[in-house]
């Protein structure tokens, strides 16, 4: 039984030494099995941060501050054909006048 012990502790040392040398390829490997899971679900990640935002949301207005496209739904509108990003930048057009 403590031969057992010894051999079972040898082989956790033998572990731990081999997932120290090859940390950057085990957290490549999980990385790659991350985004296999993800596109199996369907999802796309960036970051931290999950897009769930469908790809084709209707039409795209460009923001009259900062010229970025945004879809018309997320966007601020102002006035009749005004569209605005974000809050930050309708605030900035607003004190530039």
């Amino acid at each position: 039984m403590r031969e057992a012990l010894v051999i079972f502790a040898v082989i956790l040392i033998l572990l731990a030494i081999t997932a120290i040398k090859y940390r950057k390829q085990i957290a490549a490997l999980i990385g790659v099995g991350r985004m296999i899971r993800d596109a199996a679900a369907g999802t796309k990640r960036t970051g931290q941060t999950q897009i769930e935002e469908p790809v084709n949301s209707g039409k795209l207005v460009s923001c009259a501050k900062c010229r970025t496209w945004v879809p018309e739904s997320r966007a601020i509108k102002f006035g009749w054909n005004t569209f605005f990003c974000t809050e930050a930048c309708l605030q900035r057009s607003i004190q530039s006048v």
